[in-house]
């Protein structure tokens, strides 16, 4: 769903269709030069999950309520996830201290308490995981609003140059140096590359659009790096839980994991660093919560 802004609260306690797109893109990776790539047909599953209003602070604890539980409907979910951030445009078109931020907050996923949220929903697993490291392609993203075909091809772009087998349990967060007139803050899907049915994130530049604004400075982060990890925390919660969006854990109303939750921000620990993120609907808590 299209993430709206949040705002900062304090408290003291607490659909698919088959398309063709073909591209050439030059990626490199942390560790060096990659080949260039094709694009390839992608099927993906139509949701777009963003949304977001102005934001509130959120004391570490703290539980806010909003009453519909999050409802199984047997879709698939991705306990042991393996993350890839994909980096879409020329490098000075980025703030200049996101991607620092964004492989930080990946790579400090992995076994925290905020990713711990999402075990109630995994039947029985325990959510894992395991940054794998960024691609980046520096033609320029398109003008207009991308399709999931669209992000698909991208992806499909960047894992062949970057000699990357896509796996089942694969996220790939793919952030641009544009953002659209009319767009979302940031959504999720999830389509087939190669044998796989991956699950996909599109993170624009939303530096200086008010509406995706995240709220508290903290830091010493940009506007429009807040802006894109809280995005970022929304979209991959909800890949876990709901990866075919709306085949998975969403309430009565369609609202996944994060959409319940997003009007708020609070400190998270992620490896050995506070961040201010939005927190994420837990049923056993019966409310908004910032870790398990």
């Amino acid at each position: 769903m299209p993430r709206r802004r949040p705002t900062v609260l304090t408290a003291a306690a607490f659909g698919a269709t088959v398309l063709t797109a073909a591209l050439t893109c030059g990626v490199t990776a942390a560790g060096g030069s990659l080949a260039s790539g094709p694009g390839a047909p992608g099927r993906a599953a139509p949701a777009v999950v963003a949304d977001r209003t102005p934001a509130t602070a959120l004391a570490s604890g703290t539980t806010t309520t909003k009453a519909a539980p999050l409802i199984d409907g047997g879709g698939k979910v991705v306990a042991a996830s393996r993350t890839f951030a994909i980096w879409w445009g020329p490098t000075a078109g980025f703030p200049a201290d996101e991607r620092t931020a964004m492989e930080q907050i990946l790579a400090g996923f992995g076994g925290s308490s905020y990713l711990a949220i999402a075990n109630q929903y995994l039947r029985g697993a325990t959510a894992t995981s395991t940054f794998a490291g960024s691609l980046v392609d520096t033609s320029a993203p398109p003008s207009k609003s991308l399709s999931v075909a669209d992000l698909a091809a991208e992806v499909t772009a960047a894992v062949s140059a970057g000699h990357v087998t896509p796996g089942p349990s694969d996220i790939y967060l793919v952030f641009t140096t544009n953002f659209v007139n009319g767009g979302s803050c940031a959504w999720h899907s999830s389509s087939t590359i190669g044998s796989a049915l991956v699950q996909l994130a599109y993170l624009p530049n939303t530096s200086g659009v008010k509406a995706c604004d995240a709220g508290t400075p903290f830091g010493g982060w940009s506007e429009g790096t807040r802006s894109v990890m809280d995005s970022s925390a929304h979209e991959l919660m909800e890949a876990v839980t709901d990866a075919v969006p709306g085949t998975a854990w969403k309430d009565k109303n369609g609202a996944e994991i994060g959409d319940k939750c997003n009007a708020t921000v609070g400190p998270v620990v992620l490896g050995t660093t506070t961040w201010y993120l939005q927190p994420e609907w837990s049923n056993s808590a019966q409310g908004c919560v910032l870790g398990a």
